[in-house]
């Protein structure tokens, strides 16, 4: 039968199993008509031993044109060897964006140290994306998401698409979907970055506030950060068993890198340490450590000690009559920074990276141990060059 908009709204069954009837036109393509009158589009393609029936929509959700259209469209891709069947069983079985951000943050959670950080740019795409497929996401989808963070914040745009990247590369490697959508996607072009060192002159008045600090935990953090150049984090998190002041070492089991690292104490910072009273299992003690009935945990930051610090110190320069810009801008993680710079200085660049505990010295170079135009200018002013060559005059002449 040729189904017709007028055939179609003829047919009648009451087989509670329903009736199927094909169409002349377009071979393959059929109507299943229900006792309770509703009509179903399906589409039969493949031969004997291997045939396979698609439902393509009910009539009313497609119209008769629409059904033939998606009829003709699975005909024409099991005629170049596909098997739509099998296509929408498996696209049925994709986890969404949703299911699988949350599977990809299992697995990294506790094998990366920066799972936290991922869990929270990766909120983003779950919102966004959450209910949809994990296949039907586009790089145009990804290009568009990155964008609009960047309107506002250009690195956090960058870190985005960095763990979509890997994010969706897992997905690929696990064999859900064919290309990773943030693969080609440009990041943006983000500022320098942060070089602010502290001169020496600025470092003695810091110091000299630290010292004036009643906290004495928030006075020997300060005494790590800007004698070991660690990182504030680290800092917070030392415990007491991570020390060995007769060696004068300090190890951190779980530094950024994710590699245990040691790092040397010089003299007086492990006398200041043995000075300093236990109160819990952390060296820099945390809120909760003096009560029994509560587990320690570390301090959040140093954010009262730091800016009660640097309010002294630049009183105290302003009384000296120091410059307006003297101990302007400054943060506690550029107290590493100038740590860098200074054992860069004395000691070289591969001594500071080891110190720093980078894993590349190109990292050192470029951000924690910057040559300022005065060490370039002290290069040219030592160089030594010939002096230049004169001729001798030769006999008679002028």
């Amino acid at each position: 039968m040729r189904i017709t908009k007028r055939t179609l709204a003829a047919l009648r069954t009451t087989n509670p199993k329903g009736v199927r009837v094909y169409d002349t036109d377009l071979r393959g393509f059929a109507v299943r008509v229900m006792p309770d009158g509703s009509k179903h589009f399906e589409v039969r393609y493949g031969g004997r031993k291997n045939r396979r029936r698609l439902t393509v929509g009910r009539l009313g959700v497609l119209t008769l044109d629409e059904g033939r259209a998606k009829a003709r469209e699975i005909l024409a891709a099991a005629e170049l060897g596909g098997d739509p069947a099998s296509a929408r069983r498996k696209a049925r079985e994709l986890p969404t964006v949703g299911a699988w951000v949350r599977e990809y943050r299992a697995r990294i959670e506790g094998r990366l140290k920066s799972a936290k950080a991922i869990g929270r740019f990766l909120k983003r795409a779950e919102k966004r994306w959450g209910a949809r497929g994990l296949d039907t996401v586009t790089r145009g989808d990804v290009e568009a998401l990155i964008r609009k963070i960047g309107e506002e914040h250009r690195t956090a745009a960058n870190r985005t698409l960095t763990t979509l990247r890997s994010c969706f590369e897992a997905a690929v490697r696990d064999g859900l979907i064919g290309t990773n959508p943030a693969a080609g996607v440009r990041p943006f072009e983000e500022n320098p970055p942060r070089a602010r060192v502290l001169t020496n002159d600025e470092l003695s008045f810091l110091l000299a506030a630290v010292l004036e600090e009643p906290d004495p935990h928030a006075r020997a953090a300060f005494a790590l950060l800007i004698e070991t150049g660690a990182r504030l984090s680290e800092v917070l998190r030392a415990r007491w068993e991570d020390l060995d002041l007769d060696g004068g070492l300090w190890r951190l089991p779980r530094p950024k890198s994710g590699r245990p690292q040691v790092v040397p104490l010089a003299p007086s910072m492990v006398a200041r340490l043995r000075r300093l009273p236990h109160l819990g299992p952390f060296i820099v003690a945390g809120r909760h450590d003096e009560k029994p009935d509560v587990a320690p945990k570390p301090r959040h930051d140093l954010k009262g000690p730091w800016e009660r610090a640097m309010s002294r110190a630049r009183a105290t320069a302003k009384k000296d009559e120091r410059p307006t810009d003297f101990l302007a801008d400054v943060h506690v993680h550029d107290l590493r920074r100038t740590f860098g710079l200074h054992v860069a200085r004395s000691a070289g660049l591969h001594v500071a990276s080891k110190l720093l505990r980078h894993r590349d010295v190109r990292v050192t170079e470029a951000v924690y141990a910057p040559l300022g135009i005065e060490e370039l200018r002290a290069a040219v002013t030592k160089r030594t060059l010939p002096l230049p060559f004169k001729a001798k005059a030769k006999k008679g002449g002028r």
